[in-house]
């Protein structure tokens, strides 16, 4: 999926979760927020190449503090009801 106008769709096809990629390289924020209100959801996030990021790299969810190993392409993501991920790039 391309980036449009320095963000794009990493939503990988899943219907209850969102993803959206908002900047490139180190300044990179990634999005991704449960639409259900009802059910946890998981699924695929992917990370384009157009985002300019490294193959391997950590991740900050702003709303939690957590940390997670991302990298460019297929990334697992589980989302409790109404949940969301704001994730920058370090």
């Amino acid at each position: 999926m391309a980036s449009r106008a320095g963000g794009g769709d990493c939503g990988g096809g899943i219907r209850a979760i969102i993803a959206y990629a908002r900047g490139s390289g180190p300044e990179a924020v990634l999005v991704c927020v449960n639409l259900d209100p009802f059910s946890t959801r998981d699924g695929l996030a992917i990370v384009p190449p157009a985002l300019e990021l490294p193959d391997a790299f950590t991740v900050q969810d702003l709303l939690t503090d957590q940390s997670f190993a991302w990298g460019t392409g297929r990334n697992y993501v589980a989302l409790a009801p109404g949940q969301a991920h704001v994730l920058h790039v370090r």
